[in-house]
């Protein structure tokens, strides 16, 4: 009968026992659902991330390129030929300029040489232009 009793006692302390690591396996799957569903959305919010930051990077990517284009356009922009230098002498222009205020000139000297007098102006010869015009204009002011 002590061996039953013993036997007895042995079997109800391996049920506790087997309850117990039932208890502690149930606690333990839970947990581990609980951590599952954690790390799971953790991975969720990762990914999500890693697309945000690849869309970003191909705007940025972008960004540069249009960047770069422009400053490409800018740098040929500003190194466009300098506009050519003027020439060393005067030009046709100054040259032809020059001559007529030289005329002009002697036409004064003329007019207002000693013993002249006042005199009419001659009128412009028909066909003369500008400057010719304009001494005509300059010769009644002088006299």
């Amino acid at each position: 009968m002590e061996e039953r009793a013993q036997l007895e006692t042995h079997v109800g302390q391996l049920l506790e026992s087997l309850k117990q690591l039932q208890m502690e396996r149930d606690q333990y799957a839970e947990t581990l659902k609980g951590e599952s569903a954690m790390w799971q959305q953790r991975v969720q919010q990762m990914a999500e991330q890693v697309h945000t930051l690849k869309e970003e990077k191909e705007h940025r990517e972008s960004q540069v390129q249009e960047l770069e284009a422009s400053l490409a356009e800018l740098r040929s922009q500003t190194e466009e030929p300098p506009p050519p230098q003027p020439p060393a002498g005067p030009s046709e222009v100054e040259e032809r300029l020059q001559g007529e205020v030289e005329q002009l000139q002697k036409e004064l000297e003329k007019l207002t040489g000693p013993g002249t007098g006042q005199r009419e102006p001659e009128p412009p010869e028909p066909g003369a232009g500008g400057a010719a015009a304009g001494a005509g204009a300059g010769r009644r002011a002088l006299e």
